[in-house]
């Protein structure tokens, strides 16, 4: 779904939860935010920046290195913005990367067997910002949700995407790789901006209430996280209290997975998927 949030701001919005994505029209050309995780995804992107605009992607911009973010990259033909910390892990994973993705699903092999990964070439350690004539730009490093998380400021619109540090309405994803205390501060840093619009990177599109609704539910995580640690077992939280408070996200299969994550992190176990 297209959705227009500022002038010449748009977000696309992912089916039933999948990555949100989204472009900037600038007075020199198109800025994309995150490319999806299939190139026929991406394409179809590229046809809703050409019905709307004859300008051309100058800039991809992703949030963070995960696949559903920057598999589609190549489709756009442009050089891609992220952390420095972007480009040293897809350095260290891209030639493995995509074959992750397609051992955990084989069903996605024939939608993924063109993917190159395309690393980032206009890097940046903490904020970078780009201004246009008509268009102020600023991306910030977070870490968080993966050490590399980011996101875009884009003025006078006063809107964010925020890649995976807010997802709306959705149980958001705790990697083996997470780190809840900078998570914490990446959400806390996007409400001090109160932007009028968050593009998640999955849910819907929302305001700042939504990082009040993500803190509150790290507070939950931690206090059921107390309740297991009493039982000695990550299994037994069926009916541990506070687990009412987030029921109602999508998702809930991320629930007990996000709890495991986090008990293992703890106690240094290794069992844990990677992302």
């Amino acid at each position: 779904m297209l959705r227009e949030l500022g002038r010449n701001v748009y977000a696309i919005i992912g089916n039933k939860g999948g990555a949100n994505c989204g472009f900037v029209i600038t007075n020199e050309g198109v800025v994309v935010i995150d490319t999806t995780l299939f190139p026929s995804k991406a394409r179809e992107v590229l046809e809703n920046i050409h019905i709307i605009t004859s300008e051309p992607v100058i800039y991809v911009f992703n949030t963070h290195y995960h696949g559903e973010h920057i598999f589609g990259n190549e489709v756009f033909n442009a050089p891609v913005i992220a952390s420095t910390k972007t480009l040293e892990i897809l350095r260290s994973v891209a030639d493995s990367y995509v074959k992750e993705y397609v051992d955990k699903d084989k069903d996605l092999a024939p939608l993924l067997k063109d993917v190159h990964i395309i690393l980032p070439s206009v890097t940046f350690n903490k904020k970078k910002t780009f201004t246009f004539s008509n268009k102020r730009l600023t991306f910030v490093h977070t870490g968080g949700h993966t050490p590399d998380s980011s996101y875009v400021f884009i003025e006078p619109d006063n809107v964010v995407f925020s890649g995976d540090t807010i997802s709306a309405g959705l149980h958001p994803q705790i990697c083996k790789d997470s780190n809840i205390e900078d998570w914490r501060r990446a959400i806390l840093s996007i409400r001090k901006i109160y932007p009028e619009h968050i593009v998640p990177g999955h849910g819907y599109v929302c305001g700042v209430e939504e990082t009040d609704a993500m803190l509150n539910y790290f507070l939950t995580l931690k206090d059921i996280m107390k309740e297991i640690e009493q039982e000695s077992d990550v299994d037994k939280i069926s009916h541990l209290e506070g687990i009412s408070e987030i029921s109602n996200r999508g998702f809930p299969e991320l629930f007990v997975s996000n709890l495991k994550v986090l008990f293992y992190l703890k106690y240094g176990k290794k069992s844990i998927e990677h992302a």
